[in-house]
């Protein structure tokens, strides 16, 4: 059971998260010529699997990640990205919109806690992010900084180092189970779901917090 009282600092994936990725994905791949009348539903679907099957393979920073699950994707469809194109894809994620309710979330939930990010994305671009919207981070673990994707442990241990603070007073807050809170769980941090898609959670494994959003959140811990 959470306890409220004990809790110091929230961390956040931040695309998927703060970041409405799935729009920024849909959004960026529609702009590429070669995958004009492509079936964009598919393509986010098989792109999330190629990110996975990457992110388990040798280490690339993220924009490079992106772009090669993307001509991956394209490929299940049988059309070729050139690489201009999917470079400019992933270039654009800078400028994928954040949800509505991120940046007024952010900065109640800052009134009484330290706030953290802990990304799979490239480092300046989630510094860009935050300096673009002014979000009241204070801390940001990338997967550039740790060499390791989530959901490796990495992230975490390093986040937990940096704030110097045991796991139960900090509440990993994420839109999936896979990348976030399953590995957070298991390091023994607080658990928030922000619930913006469907997710499955098997038994015993149910979130401490599940809210709606970053508004929805602030409610349930009371801010």
């Amino acid at each position: 059971m959470l306890e409220r009282g004990s809790l110091r600092a929230l961390s956040f994936d931040c695309y998927g998260t703060l970041i409405d990725w799935r729009r920024g994905v849909r959004e960026g791949a529609a702009r590429a010529p070669s995958l004009a009348g492509a079936d964009f539903e598919r393509l986010e679907r098989d792109r999330e699997r190629h990110d996975a099957e990457l992110g388990r393979g040798p280490f690339l920073l993220y924009r490079a990640l992106l772009a090669e699950s993307l001509r991956r994707a394209a490929r299940d469809q049988g059309r070729e990205v050139p690489p201009e194109e999917a470079r400019d894809f992933a270039d654009g994620m800078r400028d994928w919109p954040p949800f509505a309710d991120t940046a007024l979330g952010l900065a109640r939930l800052a009134a009484h806690f330290r706030l953290a990010i802990f990304s799979n994305v490239e480092t300046a671009v989630i510094r860009e992010t935050i300096a673009e919207h002014g979000w009241p981070i204070e801390l940001v673990v990338s997967a550039e900084d740790v060499v390791s994707y989530k959901p490796a442990p990495a992230h975490f241990v390093e986040g937990l180092r940096r704030l110097e603070l045991e796991p139960r007073r900090v509440l990993h807050c994420s839109v999936t189970r896979y990348y976030d809170l399953a590995p957070a769980k298991t390091l023994g941090l607080a658990t928030a779901w922000i619930a913006r898609q469907a997710e499955t959670w098997p038994a015993g494994e149910a979130p401490d917090v599940t809210a709606r959003d970053l508004l929805a959140l602030c409610d349930a811990l009371g801010v």
